[in-house]
């Protein structure tokens, strides 16, 4: 078993397995997660979307009653302004209003004491109450008709949120969701209310709707997603006013785990992410989108949410399948392999078998698997080969024994021939060399001589060029301080070069930048001048609407007041445009002026750059010649030195030349002695040859 865990089939399987293993798990991790990410960012999108879509439809469903109050509390107002005093018309707007919004639960006009007539002067009388004041309720009787009570203020009526808020802080309410009975059954409503305002701008009442929010909470609570997805409607205070549990609506939420999304809708924004939710055993996504009506401080959230194991499902299905078909392609990837290794093996054995055969020198053997175009096939023809070569080394070396004799006999007689003519040429050579060495022994004697006269010639010409070299190395130490000096003036001058040439580059952008300064003040002009067109096309249509209104007499004084006021604003518009425009016209006179002189500065720096330059390239062509007559001397003096060096160079050579020569004498003589023992031993030698 141990033999073949070692094998090579298994080691090639196993290799293959854990190679496809590890690349189809990272395959299944870098999809599980991408669609994981995918999942839960079309999640977001979607219940963001969602959640948007819905705020949009609860925002319109309550500013129709905010409108509605709205539009009461105008058509009050104006004849209230100019003095009126017909209750009746006023209430019977509001009745009216009631009547054409049957969605409506009811609508209510509230004025205070003594306002619109002396309260006396009403006291039950039409739709005033028994003290003359006007707080007539109108409500859907429920038979298509419109019935009327008079309000109630103070104690538990709640008319410090919809009558006493409104007027004190003059803008728009939306009340709390609140329980109220109609009809014998108790619905969750809220209360719009818009201030009425009299010719001081006074808040002397209001105008107020209440809306059942009955078919909000059902359409919401009816929306499903996924499979136990819901909508909810809360306020910032944390009241539910739709809910998929109603025990919980007209409530107040009290656990933690909202807590931060109530923080972020009181600041009015948007919240996304997750909470833990018991019911579900997990996660619950969250998307709250605030709801805000019209000018009131009101707000609600629209709460869309889904369990975190619903939003992942079909991620989780995705990642399900892709690992169990990696599993089976695995699997199958493993049985292939392991089949074709196990083939592979079996002829790689038959192959081996075979080259152990040839190599223990048996060559009858027939190799298998040599038509194959494989590997193993290459493999085999190789083993054939070598079989092959065993072959032609047997025949070989049966060829070289019959070599090796017929090798002997020539050897032989080559020998002989050999030993002959080496003694005639050896004979021949020690005669020539002895001539020779008679000729060497005069040579050395003339050699001799010829020393001795060089030696003293040399002497007089090193005392004539140590002097020539003084002379050269002053000059040479003259020029190299000349050329130091040179190089110097080059330097400075060339920094002085760079600086200037900074300067005209700093100039050049100082002028780019004052030329975008002057562009940007002719734009600032352009502007006024629309600006004071258009303050002079507004002053002329508020002395038109000024006109307008005083043709319309009573009615059309706010408008007149108002036309006053635009005509006002208008001309002080123009004036101060006008004075602007004297401030941008100085502004571009100076940034004329700067302009100037900023291109008569780069005009300057530009003609110092251009004669730095010149004074640049003067000296560097100097500091060259300088330093081409420093090299020049320099070379001077080396070739003094050198000829210095040289002479008495000659004078040990000549020495050793007279050396040499007594040397030579003596070699020739030794060479006269070896080659009369050389024709000896050659002799011997040839007399050996021959005898072998």
């Amino acid at each position: 078993m141990k033999n073949a865990f070692q094998s090579l089939s298994f080691r090639l399987v196993g290799l293959t397995a854990i190679m496809v293993i590890l690349g189809f798990a990272a395959v299944i991790s870098y999809s599980t997660v991408s669609q994981y990410q995918n999942a839960q960012d079309n999640a977001k999108s979607y219940l963001s979307s969602l959640s948007a879509q819905y705020a949009l439809d609860v925002q319109l469903d309550i500013e129709e009653a905010l409108v509605a109050a709205r539009g009461m509390a105008n058509a009050i107002e104006g004849p209230l302004r100019n003095g009126s005093t017909d209750r009746d018309s006023f209430a019977q707007i509001v009745e009216n209003t009631i009547r054409r919004y049957p969605n409506l639960v009811g609508g209510a006009v509230g004025f205070d004491s003594n306002v619109g007539g002396n309260d006396n002067d009403f006291a039950g009388k039409g739709y005033n109450d028994k003290a003359g004041r006007l707080l007539p309720y109108f409500y859907q009787d429920g038979n298509g008709g419109v019935a009327w009570e008079p309000l109630a203020l103070g104690g538990d009526s709640g008319s410090e949120l919809w009558y006493d808020l409104p007027k004190n802080t003059k803008q728009e309410v939306v009340t709390e969701p609140y329980v109220y009975p109609v009809n014998g059954e108790d619905v969750v409503m809220t209360t719009a209310t818009v201030p009425i305002f009299n010719a001081k701008d006074q808040a002397v009442g209001v105008a107020t709707t209440d809306m059942a929010l009955k078919d909000i909470q059902v359409r919401l609570s009816e929306l499903k997603l996924f499979e136990s997805g819901t909508v909810s409607l809360i306020t910032s205070t944390g009241m539910w006013i739709s809910h998929p549990d109603d025990k919980k609506l007209a409530t107040i939420e009290k656990s933690t785990a909202l807590a931060t999304v109530l923080k972020e809708l009181a600041a009015g924004k948007s919240f996304y992410g997750n909470i833990n939710d018991s019911s579900v055993g997990g996660d619950r996504y969250l998307s709250v989108q605030p709801v805000t009506f019209g000018k009131s401080d009101a707000i609600w959230g629209v709460i869309v949410s889904a369990p975190e194991s619903e939003i992942m499902a079909s991620a989780n299905d995705s990642r399900n399948l892709t690992i169990l078909l990696s599993l089976l392609v695995v699997i199958a990837v493993i049985a292939i392999n392991g089949l074709i290794g196990t083939k592979a093996m079996s002829l790689l054995r038959k192959v081996t078998d075979s080259m152990q055969r040839l190599a223990e020198g048996e060559t009858d053997i027939q190799i298998p698997a040599r038509d194959r175009s494989d590997e193993i096939g290459a493999i085999a023809r190789t083993v054939e080969v070598f079989r092959t070569n065993a072959l032609d080394k047997q025949r070989l070396e049966a060829e070289q024994i019959q070599l090796q004799k017929a090798a002997a006999a020539e050897k032989k007689a080559t020998l002989d021939q050999v030993a002959t003519r080496f003694q005639q040429g050896v004979s021949t050579l020690i005669d020539d060399i002895e001539t020779s060495v008679n000729d060497m022994k005069s040579f050395a004697d003339n050699m001799n001589v010829m020393s001795q006269q060089t030696r003293t010639r040399a002497s007089e010409a090193s005392s004539s060029s140590d002097t020539a070299n003084q002379s050269a190395q002053a000059v040479a130490s003259a020029s190299e301080q000349l050329a130091a000096s040179v190089g110097e003036i080059g330097r400075q001058v060339g920094q002085a070069t760079s600086i200037t040439s900074e300067a005209v580059a700093e100039a050049s952008r100082s002028n780019e930048n004052v030329q975008s300064l002057a562009q940007a003040a002719q734009r600032i002009g352009e502007v006024l001048k629309l600006i004071s067109d258009i303050a002079e096309q507004t002053n002329l249509l508020a002395l038109n609407a000024t006109i307008e209104a005083a043709r319309a007499g009573e009615a059309g004084k706010g408008f007149a007041v108002v036309a006053s006021e635009v005509k006002s604003l208008a001309t002080q518009t123009s004036n101060a445009t006008g004075e602007i425009e004297q401030q941008v016209i100085a502004i571009q006179n100076e940034t004329k002026n700067a302009v100037e002189s900023i291109g008569h500065i780069s005009t300057v720096i530009g003609k110092i750059d251009e004669i730095s330059t010149v004074i640049a390239g003067a000296v560097e062509e100097q500091g060259s010649a300088t330093q081409d007559i420093s090299s020049k001397i320099q070379l001077v003096a080396s070739g003094v030195g050198s000829i210095l060096e040289s002479i008495s160079g000659v004078d040990e050579v000549s020495i050793q030349t007279d050396t040499a020569a007594h040397s030579v004498v003596e070699t020739i003589n030794n060479l006269d002695k070896k080659v009369q023992a050389l024709n000896e031993e050659a002799s011997r030698l040839v007399s050996e040859v021959r005898s072998a």
